[in-house]
């Protein structure tokens, strides 16, 4: 008997230490142990990936609306936690202080959000955090990749249960902000705060180093080799903008002034390149037989943007990469010179089921799906 109640009270315990255990999930969800957006879909780490506007200003207000876990029933957060960025190019951030900072949280759909505040809930918000907040100075990068959950934190005083019928919708209220410093703080005055992000609406991918046959070509009225760069865009179905579809960027840069270019776009790489007649500087980088698209376009700056946009989105397997490449006719000798090609990835469409409506000082409230407004969260339960 002695030994069976020993047993059933370890039993009990056990079971109420285990439904104690705090458990995480995170929106955009996946990135519990995985840096942000570090990597755009295989390319070189970009360092302008990164939540930098959350907690910029002194006097701030923004909805952060989040329907990633619809249908994963009732859970009960908690807490909300951010991470810093662990970006290439690193920046200092200050310390900071608001007087205040209240956190309500409430039920919403970010698809039909407008700029006000109060009507983009579908029922009353409960206030679950309310007190002054310090920020930490931040004076060098995360020693781990991705950093340690916590940097910011918001612990609830009490819990409230994410229903995930419609989505959830985190209103902070940031007022009496204040630099550690004494330096000037106002509304025009953004003082950034590298948080870790990932995409929302927006998947993008390119900027490789372009490659070729030795330094490349070289236009007469020019110092450098004339570089083909390739940008690349995937939008959400529930994208504010461009919705389900590509939107592709390319450029040349440091080509001839005045000059027409022809600007191919290959589904293959010839490596290594292959030898055209006349162009010793450099070869064609493309696959012939998978050329799928050849423009015409004229510049009188030595190169610049075109872009593509709304081109319909398709799934593409894993791995499909656009190849570009563009030819001139040099400024003084007119011979045909060609750009060092470069390529991008056809990123996966992201899931874009976050956006924020923000109100800075006494500027106009905005409505946005930017991955610079919105953290990765984690949420508590």
């Amino acid at each position: 008997m002695r030994i069976h109640l020993l047993t059933s009270s370890l039993v009990c315990g056990l079971t109420a230490f285990a439904s104690a255990q705090t458990t995480y999930a995170t929106s955009p969800a996946g990135f519990l142990t995985t840096e942000g957006a570090r990597y755009a879909s295989g390319n070189a780490v970009n360092p302008y990936l990164a939540c930098r506007n959350f907690g910029a200003y002194p006097e701030y207000r923004t909805q952060i609306m989040d329907s990633t876990h619809l249908g994963a029933g009732l859970r009960m957060i908690s807490r909300i936690d951010y991470r810093m960025d662990n970006p290439r190019t690193f920046t200092v951030a200050g310390a900071r202080t608001w007087t205040k900072v209240t956190l309500q949280i409430g039920n919403g759909d970010y698809t039909k959000s407008t700029t006000n505040f109060s009507t983009n809930f579908s029922s009353p918000p409960t206030e679950v955090f309310s007190g002054s907040v310090t920020w930490k100075a931040v004076t060098s990068p995360p020693t781990s990749t991705p950093a340690p959950w916590g940097a910011v934190s918001f612990p609830f005083k009490q819990s409230w249960p994410q229903v995930n019928a419609t989505g959830t919708i985190m209103d902070y209220q940031f007022t009496g902000g204040k630099l550690a410093t004494s330096a000037k703080w106002d509304e025009n005055t953004i003082q950034r705060y590298a948080l870790d992000a990932a995409w929302i609406n927006v998947g993008q991918s390119g900027y490789q180093n372009p490659y070729g046959v030795g330094t490349g070509c070289i236009d007469s009225g020019q110092t450098k080799a004339c570089n083909a760069y390739i940008y690349l865009q995937t939008y959400s179905k529930d994208s504010f903008q461009h919705k389900d579809s590509f939107r592709l960027d390319r450029g040349i840069f440091s080509g001839g002034k005045s000059s027409q270019y022809l600007l191919f776009h290959s589904l293959g790489r010839a490596t290594p390149p292959i030898p055209f007649p006349g162009v010793a500087c450099n070869g064609i980088g493309l696959t012939p037989a998978l050329i799928f698209l050849v423009e015409s376009v004229t510049t009188s700056a030595g190169g610049g943007w075109r872009q593509i946009r709304n081109i319909p989105y398709v799934p593409v397997p894993p791995g499909v990469r656009i190849h570009f490449q563009a030819a001139w006719n040099d400024t003084v000798s007119k011979q045909l010179k060609l750009a060092r090609p470069n390529s991008a990835e056809m990123s996966v469409q992201p899931p874009g089921k976050m956006a924020t409506v923000t109100k800075i000082g006494t500027k106009a409230t905005t409505r946005k799906q930017e991955i610079q407004e919105t953290p990765l969260t984690r949420y508590g339960y």
